[in-house]
């Protein structure tokens, strides 16, 4: 008898085994993510002249969501929020790794992670420092490079990093022979700005190198030319990966969804860089190709990145992420409207023995028409935007619409209580002294 239930045991096991390691049978993923890329520095996204043309030919077969927002106007935390369709005071992750050591908590669940126990086979080809294995962004990859950055010299001579990221990721299909999911990372258009001469004086004054150091002392005009040149590079070498796929068999099964952690302030507000929360580093693209799709569709609902991968899932009827707090955007013509929240920590707020202690916690909300911007530790900070008549974000109304502003207040009250873990977002007993160094680290702001 014992023998007798050990076989079927046994064969249970097989067949049980053999149904989970079972590869799928459906479209592959490509998500590619760019560093720094403001949804305007796109001709689909309204850029006249154009220096992105293969984005645009990609956004003539996707739909085009003309208002995704970022979680954040940092390369860790924004990411992470892509990738696990959380926030980044529920991920963990809320500054970048190398300035505050932090990984995505266990908590929480990537996309890689999903897929690869689904039976898909997993690659990633990064080049962003913030994203490596030590802060999580290796879960549930099978492979993963890193593509170092490039030297202006090797822009010249061999197209640079990017290129070099397209050629790895290209290298990678190739191999296989079931369904995949590829995440590809450009870093740039970041800081600094480098790109080919040749390049550089087909979009603009100035060239070749723009460093972080140099901003403040250097014409606008190179400036925004340099970030150009930058997107025409990235374009490029974008497009040579998705020609790579449209010649191959993958053209017909493979997903592409494209978006961006941030943007980039090019003198607006003052700034250059990205930190804060102000429409130039939030406003994001985010293109969704379907195969077979010929035809492309603009949505013009607020959304979020952290809805795209749950709208990933859903557009080829896989499971939903576990603890996504993203939606699925399907159907595309009838989205709910709802929110979009982001978050951005100085940081110093890292430093424990920083004399300006404590600093910017700035959190917003979004809602179509008002933009709600407000600090945590500033008390009188608080701005609303009417976007509809201030897109640029210039005249802050929250004294003359109090109802407005009350509502807006409300919605992120609610946002906090409800979706962060330990109402992340209160300030309560917060001061500005020792005492508010110690409330940082019990909410897990501090190491």
């Amino acid at each position: 008898m014992k023998r007798a239930l050990l076989r079927i045991a046994l064969l249970w096991l097989v067949v049980y085994g053999a149904a989970c390691s079972a590869p799928v049978d459906g479209p592959s993923i490509l998500l590619v993510t760019v560093d720094t890329l403001r949804a305007d520095a796109l001709g689909c996204y309204g850029a006249a002249p154009s220096v992105s043309p293969h984005l645009d030919r990609l956004a003539l077969r996707s739909t085009v969501f003309e208002r995704a927002y970022a979680t954040a106007p940092i390369t860790a935390p924004s990411h992470a929020s892509i990738l696990t369709a959380q926030h980044p005071s529920s991920h963990g992750i809320v500054f970048n790794g190398h300035r505050v050591h932090a990984a995505i908590a266990e908590r929480s669940r990537t996309v890689a992670e999903h897929l690869l126990e689904l039976g898909y086979r997993t690659g990633a080809v990064i080049s962003g420092g913030p994203l490596g294995d030590k802060f999580g962004f290796g879960r549930g990859f099978e492979r993963k490079w890193r593509i170092k950055p490039a030297g202006l010299k090797e822009l010249v001579d061999k197209g640079g990093e990017a290129l070099r990221v397209s050629r790895t990721a290209a290298d990678w299909i190739d191999e296989q022979d079931g369904p995949w999911f590829l995440w590809v990372h450009y870093f740039d258009p970041h800081l600094p700005y480098q790109a080919d001469p040749e390049v550089w004086s087909k979009v603009g004054p100035g060239g070749p190198r723009i460093s972080k150091y140099d901003v403040a002392e250097t014409a606008i005009e190179r400036i925004r030319s340099g970030y150009r040149a930058e997107v025409f590079e990235v374009d490029r070498a974008i497009g040579a990966l998705l020609e790579h796929i449209d010649a191959s068999t993958w053209r017909e099964r493979t997903v592409i969804a494209l978006t961006a952690d941030h943007g980039e302030y090019l003198g607006e507000h003052g700034r250059y860089g990205h930190q804060e929360l102000y429409d130039e580093v939030l406003h994001v693209p985010m293109l969704l190709h379907e195969p077979g799709i010929r035809t492309p569709r603009r949505v013009s609902a607020t959304v979020s990145t952290i809805d795209l991968v749950p709208t990933l899932l859903a557009m080829l009827e896989l499971p939903p992420l576990e603890h996504a707090q993203g939606r699925s955007l399907l159907p595309a013509d009838q989205i709910a409207p709802r929110p979009v929240f982001a978050e951005w920590r100085s940081f110093d707020l890292a430093r424990a023995n920083h004399p300006a202690m404590p600093s910017e916690f700035i959190v917003s909300v979004r809602d179509g028409r008002y933009a709600y911007i407000h600090d945590l530790f500033a008390p009188g900070s608080s701005q609303l935007f009417e976007l509809s008549s201030d897109p640029d974000e210039s005249r802050n109304v929250f004294a003359s619409l109090p109802q407005e502003s009350a509502r807006m207040q409300e919605l992120l009250t609610e946002h906090a209580r409800d979706r962060l873990p330990d109402g992340r977002f209160s300030t309560a007993g917060i001061s500005v002294d020792r005492d508010s160094l110690e409330m940082l680290r019990a909410l897990g702001y501090l190491e």
